[in-house]
């Protein structure tokens, strides 16, 4: 009995469109990308290339240990999993940074809390945020309220514009 051949490209896109798989990879890389040139323009290069093999063999101890019993066969999934995630996170982390989005993630984490106990989890959190950023700069704060503050907005332009005005 043969065995049928594999299409070119068997095993990929499983689960989706080829076309929406192909638009969801390159704006995953896209945005990977301009992270990792944030990171460099953000923190010297020694600290990106540290935290990204750092988080390279830490996924790919978690990835391995995961696929263990698939031996050989899961070692391109291990690595691609590897360097997905040691290159993925200190990109996110450097777009939250440089884009200071942490307001709008918070807006957005409200959205996905499905619980009341979740929302109020987020609110609370985010009315720590603001305490803290109106005990450090009390007058950033009130200019940002007076100028038509938002939920999804981000006071930190106010209260970054008044600590160089200050000195």
């Amino acid at each position: 009995m043969s065995r049928p051949t594999p299409s070119h490209g068997a095993g990929r896109n499983q689960g989706g469109s080829s076309a929406g798989s192909t638009i969801w990879s390159w704006s995953a890389h896209l945005a990977t990308a301009a992270g990792l040139g944030c990171a460099l323009v953000s923190w010297d290069v020694t600290t990106v290339v540290l935290c990204v093999v750092l988080l390279v063999l830490v996924t790919g101890v978690i990835a391995a240990s995961l696929w263990a019993e698939d031996g050989r066969r899961a070692v391109p999934r291990i690595l691609r999993v590897a360097f997905s995630g040691g290159l993925a996170a200190p990109a996110a982390v450097a777009l939250i940074v440089v884009l200071k989005l942490a307001g709008v993630l918070l807006v957005l984490a409200l959205e996905a809390a499905v619980t009341a106990a979740e929302r109020l989890a987020v609110v609370e959190q985010r009315q720590r945020y603001l305490d803290e950023l109106d005990r450090r700069s009390p007058d950033g704060v009130a200019a940002w309220l007076a100028a038509g503050a938002r939920a999804s907005g981000n006071p930190l332009p106010y209260v970054a514009d008044h600590r160089r005005r200050a000195s």
